[in-house]
This record gives C-alpha cells, structure tokens and sequence, in this order.
C-alpha cells in the first residue's frame, strides 16, 4: 500500500508499464485495465500478473493513480496454451502450459500431465513434484485406473493411495488427489491423465471443476491436432490402398541412405490387370491390387522397401545384396508369388508380372536409377519367355 507500482514489474516491462500509466494521467476516475505485465519474485523467478489502474488525481483525498496487481490467473494460462496449440508449438510445451495452469486461481493445485510411454506411465511434462506423485514409481495410483477406464477419480482421503505415494503427498501437504482423463476420438480413446494435487481436502467446487474440464478439453485439443497432423503427412506419403509407400515416401526414404550403398531397384508393372478391371470391376482390381502389394511385401527382408507409384506399377529397392544376382532370384521369388491365383469374390484370377532392374548406388542419382529400371521392365514385357529383364548400361555393384 502507498508503493511505487513500477518497483515490483520486470525490468523489460518496465517502459512499456509507465507508458501505459501515463496514458491513463489523461482520463480521470477511469479504470484501465487489465494489463499484462511481468514481475521479478523474491527468489528471481518470473511471474505474470494483472494491472489494473484507477486515475485518482483530481480526488483531494489521494492525488494519485491507485494501481492494483492480481496474479495471473489459471485461465489466461489455459488461453496461452491455445496459442502455443495455434502456433503448432510441440505437444510437451502446449502440456507444461496446461499442467501449470493448475497452480494459480481456481484450482491451486501442482499439476503434471502422465501417459504411456514404452508400456510405462510416465509424466509428459516437466515437474518438480516427487518421483510418486509424478507417476515415476512402480507402485499403482489413480491415474493407473483414469488411464483404464476414461473416468474421472476424486480422492479426498489419501490413505487408499499406495503408502510410498501417500508419504510423499502428505510430506507435502497435499490433502487431496483430482485425477482427469484426456482424451480423443469423441472421448473414447483415452491418451493422457491430468494429475492434480490440492492442498485443499474434499472434492473440486464447481468452479474448479469447470477449469479443470477446460484445461482437460485443450489438453484433448492439442491432442487431437497432433493426430490429424500425423494423418496427413502419412497419407500424403503413402498409398491409400494398399497402404505401402508412395513415390514421394520412397524418395525421402533413400534420401537417409549412405550414398556410397549399392541399390538394385526393381520396377514391378502387372500383366493383364487391365483385362481385371475390365471384365470384374474396380472393386475386384483393388482387390488384385491389395494381395499383389502383400504377396510383395512378404517376399522381401524387413529392411528393404517397396512403393506403389502407378495404377499397377511398384518399385522395389533392394538394399546390401551380397551380388547382383541375388536382385534376380528376388525377381523369380516375387514374380512367383504374384502369379499365384487370387480369389476375387466366387472367382480365381490370375496375373502376371514384368520386372526391370538397375543396379547403382544411392547417391548416385536415384531417380535416374528408377528410370533406367522401368525401361528394363518394358524390355521384359515385351519378351515372351523372359518375367524380368536387368538394364545394361547400370553399375554392377
């Protein structure tokens, strides 16, 4: 009371606070307000409040502005952590802003934000609560069954709490544990839990509950954001259909290859899938399509890759073959299992395979490499007795 305002905001703020005072000189019995404003704590941490002002100058009684300054409160943190979200801010800051929300006006309370990592439960955001009441413990807590079930728990009587995490709640003087579930998918798929512990006994009022359902749903938001973003990138990088990669993922594929590692690409087109098409319907060549993909998939390592990057044309790339050659008996293994028959509704079909291959090295021009083994193929598919055809003019590795 009577102190100069200006002494207790951040250095940084500080022009910025006294322009906005001095504006205020200029409208008398007139409150402005809030603004946000940074302050230096006793212990040198940063802090957020409100400053409201009230221009009382003319008043004989005070002859000054009154300013007033209330910690920021949770919900303008919980409006940070939509920012962070519209910013595309990584998911971990977008929670630490949320767990923090949790320590000012409603709730205040300690929060951290725990989920599955690895088949554990782990915090997601950084915390200085102890290791039992973050999560980091083999002993079972309510976040354990929020995480199972999707369902809020309240426990205002800490004594049903496993006893190392109830030792550590009550060293800290904690009186009640709040746990809520975050979730996405219309509230069925459950991700994360928010943790919060009180000082406060019983369950949350009605106002904290609300905050705490706000800060959950943004949580979710965030969630849900991540999601969508990874639904797009792979279905921008891969097909459909089939589900192997595309051209775009083959490319960003072999761009994180050694570029001195011998390669032999194969460019894989089918024979007589038009006749399919024309003769069963689409539906009966997507399902030609499907098997062929698998039927290729299965012939190779783990470590080799496979795209569709036509209507019925797949590239393979083989990687580390002892020889060249060995890019030929992987040709006769595919184009056998591919010209097994495929059963399409109460039918049979059959389909074969032409196969061009180039050998070379990563780095050395893999579109080019791809190129020259699509003209092989078309060498093979003209070739009555030959289901594959290697390029001449590639490196041999």
């Amino acid at each position: 009371m009577g102190e100069n305002v200006l002494q207790f905001v951040h250095p940084s703020d500080l022009e910025r606070c006294a322009e906005i005072l001095d504006f205020g000189r200029d409208y008398t019995q007139s409150i402005m307000g809030p603004v946000h404003v940074r302050y230096l704590g006793d212990d040198g941490r940063e802090g957020y409040v409100d400053l409201w002002s009230n221009n009382c100058l003319e008043n004989p009684e005070v002859e000054g502005i009154i300013c007033v300054l209330n910690e920021e409160t949770a919900n303008s943190r919980l409006a940070d952590a939509v920012t962070a979200i519209a910013e595309n801010r990584p998911l971990a800051e977008t929670f630490d802003v949320v767990a923090a929300a949790m320590g000012g006006h409603p709730v205040s309370g300690d929060g951290v934000i725990l989920g599955p990592v690895d088949r554990r439960i782990e915090p997601l955001t950084p915390s200085t609560l102890e290791d039992e009441l973050r999560g980091v413990t083999p002993d079972r807590g309510p976040w354990h069954d929020v995480l199972d079930t999707g369902t809020a728990a309240d426990l205002d009587d800490l004594s049903s709490l496993a006893p190392a995490i109830r030792r550590s709640a009550e060293a800290a003087g904690y009186r009640a544990v709040w746990v809520r579930p975050i979730t996405v998918c219309d509230h069925t798929d459950v991700r994360a839990a928010l943790v919060v512990w009180s000082k406060q006994s019983g369950r949350p009022s009605p106002n904290q509950e609300d905050h705490l359902l706000e800060a959950t749903a943004i949580a979710s938001l965030a969630f849900g954001r991540l999601m969508l973003i990874d639904q797009l990138t792979h279905a921008a990088h891969h097909d459909h259909l089939t589900g192997l990669g595309n051209r775009s993922q083959l490319y960003a594929a072999i761009d994180n290859v050694s570029c001195d590692e011998p390669v032999s690409v194969l460019y894989l087109d089918l024979d007589n899938f038009k006749q399919v098409n024309d003769e069963m319907g689409h539906d009966a060549g997507d399902q030609v399509l499907v098997t062929v993909a698998k039927r290729i998939t299965e012939t190779l390592r783990r470590h080799d890759q496979v795209a569709r990057v036509g209507g019925d044309e797949f590239v393979v790339v083989l990687h580390q073959l002892p020889a060249p050659a060995v890019a030929e008996r992987v040709a006769d293994r595919i184009a056998l299992s591919v010209g097994h028959p495929i059963d399409v509704g109460h039918a049979h079909v059959r389909v074969g395979v032409s196969i061009g291959i180039a050998h070379g090295r990563a780095g050395d021009g893999f579109a080019q490499l791809v190129r020259t083994a699509d003209r092989a193929m078309y060498s093979a598919k003209r070739s009555c007795d030959q289901r594959w055809s290697v390029s001449p003019s590639t490196f041999r590795h």
